[in-house]
């Protein structure tokens, strides 16, 4: 298991999430799978449609990274 950081920001924060998964895809999965169902978002087919959607709704999201890896 790697432990992974994604940035994301707001017009009033910016918070880091953290993320423990086997694989950058699953990481990613789980991302969106916390704010679909926390800020009540469509399901995106993607990882870069994610990104837009939460673009859409005024937020911004950073790139996965693998902290494990640095």
């Amino acid at each position: 298991m790697n432990t992974y950081v994604v940035p994301f920001s707001t017009s009033d924060s910016v918070w880091v999430e953290k993320i423990t998964a086997r694989s950058l895809q699953e990481a990613k999965d789980k991302i969106i799978e916390t704010y679909v169902n926390l800020w009540d978002l469509d399901y995106p087919g993607d990882w870069s449609e994610f990104v837009d959607i939460i673009e859409a709704a005024n937020a911004q999201v950073g790139d996965v990274i693998d902290i494990d890896a640095l």
